[in-house]
């Protein structure tokens, strides 16, 4: 991947030693510190995660079955078509396809979890003993 980086051009007017004004422009180019890359790909990959929580809802309530490719492929892939998310287009694709797993991760681990399937990550659950049946207290006989 390129360095990323702002280029950013400024036009002025500049007087000359005859009192006449000659137009300059300045280009500079500013990079991202580390710290700023990190967190540009961190922003991306939230973004992502957000993105496919909300299409998984969105299919979910409308009825239709969503492969994760097609989340994948909506989400990423097409999303970095389009002008207002082609920012995404800078961060790793390693990245943002992790962000689709990890929130395909989360979605199937909730729905497991509702339907008393797992613990919520992934374990098989915990029974559960009834309040007052699971043991004495001190002092009983």
């Amino acid at each position: 991947m390129g360095e990323i980086g702002l280029v950013v051009t400024r036009i002025c007017l500049r007087p000359t030693l005859s009192s006449v004004l000659v137009m300059v422009r300045y280009r500079y180019r500013l990079y991202l510190s580390p710290g700023q890359r990190q967190a540009r790909v961190f922003g991306c990959a939230r973004v992502v995660f957000n993105d496919s929580l909300r299409l998984r809802e969105e299919c979910y309530a409308a009825g239709e079955k969503i492969s994760d490719t097609e989340v994948q492929r909506r989400v990423v892939t097409l999303a970095k078509h389009v002008p207002e998310r082609a920012w995404l287009a800078e961060a790793p694709s390693v990245v943002l396809v992790q962000a689709c797993q990890d929130a395909r991760r989360a979605y199937r681990n909730w729905f497991d979890s509702a339907e008393g399937l797992c613990g919520g990550d992934g374990r098989p659950p915990v029974p559960v003993a009834v309040p007052g049946e699971a043991g004495t207290h001190r002092g009983a006989a």
